[in-house]
């Protein structure tokens, strides 16, 4: 889930995720091919609204475009057991 502190936009960029993506683990990135195949979704929105989606899902960050503008977003990740996150942020706890 994550939940956008301020508007989303073409100017301060937001997240591109493609659909279905989770189901094919050896997929590596998103490159032109999703806006190819019209497979893409652009979470444009506004602050305060949430995205919740499967992390699993390939998703980028599009470019900022803005002078001095931070993109600010909280981000909450909630799994089972049966899955733990390690392709992106490592296998290690920072709180251990």
């Amino acid at each position: 889930v994550f939940v956008p502190l301020m508007d989303l936009d073409d100017t301060v960029g937001y997240t591109q995720f493609w659909s279905h993506t989770h189901k094919h683990p050896g997929l590596i990135g998103l490159g032109e091919a999703g806006d190819v195949l019209e497979a893409t979704y652009n979470a444009v929105v506004e602050a305060g609204s949430s995205v919740v989606y499967d992390y699993r899902l390939l998703h980028r960050g599009m470019e900022n475009n803005s002078q001095n503008t931070e993109r600010r977003i909280l981000q909450f990740f909630y799994h089972t057991d049966l899955y733990m996150e390690g392709r992106n942020y490592g296998k290690e706890s920072v709180f251990s």
